[in-house]
């Protein structure tokens, strides 16, 4: 299935993991309205992981599946000024492993859409700039995705 709204648009190739569709999108415009990178295009691919390891083996030369890959088109420095938005330009897309976020969920004892939800923000933190390489830069990002989890839940109230 593909859907698109507005500059979201979202493919699942995958048929093994089911999770509610409508739930996510609505979190994601959440994501990307506190993170004001609403005039960019997202691509979101609920993807199988085997075509995971294939892509982190071309993009990071890692031969194995993981949870999100982030592949930025325009490269971000966190917590600085996004440049204006030229008309339909990428932010970047995020590539999901299905299967493996499946099985963090049924270890966390979070619900799927929990898990993937937590995944999504770690990876639209990633396009935004921000790493976890350094404990400063592990700070950084963690308080930008606890930012934008306390905005998804409040959504839901």
């Amino acid at each position: 299935f593909v859907f698109a709204s507005g500059m979201l648009i979202c493919r699942s190739t995958q048929r093994k993991v089911p999770f509610n569709y409508s739930l996510l999108k609505q979190r994601i415009e959440v994501a990307r309205n506190v993170l004001k990178i609403t005039p960019y295009n997202l691509i979101v691919w609920f993807a199988a992981d085997n075509s995971v390891k294939r892509v982190n083996y071309d993009t990071r030369g890692i031969e194995k599946a993981t949870d999100v890959i982030s592949i930025p088109h325009i490269y971000l420095k966190p917590n600085k000024p996004l440049p204006k938005s030229k008309e339909g330009q990428d932010l970047g897309e995020l590539v999901l492993g299905m299967g493996y976020i499946h099985n963090k969920s049924v270890i966390s004892g979070q619900t799927m859409e929990e898990e993937l939800t937590s995944i999504l923000v770690h990876g639209l933190c990633h396009l935004m700039g921000h790493t976890h390489r350094g404990d400063k830069d592990f700070e950084e990002m963690l308080k930008k995705e606890n930012e934008v989890m306390e905005a998804i839940r409040k959504s839901e109230e």
